[in-house]
């Protein structure tokens, strides 16, 4: 696996973004007694961590967190000031409800400073249902130490707190067929037989075959002598190897197909079932983020493609070391499920 190493610049910029949000953590929790101060003071924050970088996003949300306490705390005696600020903060820095309440809450489990532990933001997203400051500490230490990806740790809090885990999502998910299998079909003129490829491309049928409408075929089989027909179902139909070449937001990406007989194909494809936040809110960078890391990981994914949607993309459930993509995305909460 090749390593992700960044250039000079963008280590620079790295960790230039780092010392901004490390610099307004410090110096914006003074400066928010007025409601307008601490919207400018998260705003800030947020442009300090663009693109958003691992740590980065950790010390985002602890310092947004911050923000807003150190500002509610100025107003105690205004009734239900605090619910009001998390009510007005949803619409003028496009986060949700949900969001800021996480985030305070982040900030308020670790009063002093953000962790300095390396993790993600999402492994401490996981752990905000500990409640239990020593054994919130332990089991970031166990998940730096061993490396653990979100999805282990997450299976290590279970069973120390089966009841504080929430119930993932589920999307429906047809069972990925054979690769590369592909029908016999007629062609427009109706006087000679194609393969039909997909994405409106066929190849000829050479003469002399004895297939027929209706065959299957795979090019796996075209090395050891003529194409014959074997034994599939429609479910086999549509399943490629591809290599993820872009990502275009969280539930979005191009990608090369394979589609044997030494052809290739390059298409969009949007996952299938989900809905991710749009490009240009912070829901929208982290979602994209999210599906950056896990095409980093391993590019080199299996495509089953379901069907076009509105746009006239081909929608897609995708694989990628064994797992469903679109169910990782969906569990981890990065998109809701597409309204049918």
């Amino acid at each position: 696996m090749k390593k992700n190493i960044l250039s000079p610049n963008k280590r620079w910029i790295f960790v230039f973004a780092l010392l901004c949000l490390c610099a307004l953590s410090a110096f914006a929790q003074s400066s928010v007694e007025t409601y307008g101060q601490l919207v400018q003071a998260i705003r800030e924050t947020q442009a300090a961590n663009q693109p958003p970088a691992k740590q980065g996003m950790v010390r985002e949300a602890w310092t947004i967190g911050k923000l807003i306490e150190t500002h509610v705390a100025q107003h105690k005696l205004w009734g239900n000031y605090s619910q009001e600020v998390d009510q007005w903060l949803a619409r003028d820095v496009h986060l949700t409800l949900r969001e800021l309440q996480e985030k305070r809450y982040f900030a308020r489990i670790y009063p002093e400073n953000a962790p300095s532990y390396d993790l993600g933001w999402g492994h401490y997203y996981e752990m905000l249902d500990v409640k239990d400051a020593q054994l919130r500490e332990e089991m970031a230490k166990k998940a730096e130490q061993g490396k653990w990806p979100r999805e282990k740790l997450r299976e290590e809090l279970k069973k120390v707190l089966p009841e504080k885990m929430p119930e993932e999502k589920s999307l429906p998910s047809p069972a990925l067929g054979k690769l590369n299998v592909y029908p016999i079909v007629k062609a427009e003129d109706g006087r000679r037989l194609k393969i039909d490829l997909g994405f409106n491309m066929d190849l000829n049928v050479p003469e002399g075959s004895n297939l027929q409408e209706g065959d299957f075929v795979s090019p796996a089989a075209a090395g050891r002598g003529p194409l014959h027909a074997l034994r599939a179902t429609q479910n086999d139909l549509h399943n490629y190897p591809a290599t993820v070449i872009q990502v275009l937001d969280g539930d979005t990406l191009d990608a090369r197909v394979d589609l044997g007989f030494e052809l290739t194909t390059t298409q969009r494809f949007r996952l299938r079932g989900l809905d991710a936040p749009e490009l240009g809110t912070p829901e929208g960078t982290a979602a994209k983020a999210f599906l950056v890391d896990l095409m980093t990981q391993n590019p080199k994914v299996m495509i089953r493609v379901t069907d076009l949607d509105k746009f006239r993309r081909f929608t897609a459930e995708v694989w990628s070391g064994g797992k469903s993509i679109n169910q990782e995305i969906l569990s981890h909460g990065f998109a809701v499920l597409e309204p049918s």
